[in-house]
């Protein structure tokens, strides 16, 4: 009996861990409606004005699915330096933004 022809390498074989694919933090989309009620409660728990609540929930989320969530946190950070939210609030999302995040 012949031996058996090698196994063809999958396509992504010399993808995986080049510094064109690395991994990143991301808002797991699954869990998409639990991160932005749990936002929503966020703000209203700390009474920010919903006409900046909702841009900034919007952003932070937008940033966080779509580029990372290093970005979200660095985005919060800014709006802490302009002073739209408070430190307690910056802190609770980054502790939101966390329990939330997948790598992708």
């Amino acid at each position: 009996m012949a031996p058996r022809p090698p196994r063809k390498r999958s396509h992504n074989f010399n993808n995986t861990g080049s510094a064109s694919f690395k991994r990143t933090a991301m808002i797991n989309m699954h869990n998409e409606k639990l991160f932005r009620y749990g936002l929503k409660a966020l703000f209203s728990k700390y009474e920010v004005d919903p006409r900046v609540s909702d841009p900034i929930g919007g952003m932070i989320f937008a940033k966080g699915s779509r580029n990372s969530i290093e970005d979200a946190k660095d985005y919060v950070d800014d709006k802490v330096r302009e002073g739209l939210i408070g430190d307690r609030v910056a802190a609770d999302i980054y502790d939101l933004l966390d329990r939330y995040g997948t790598w992708r």
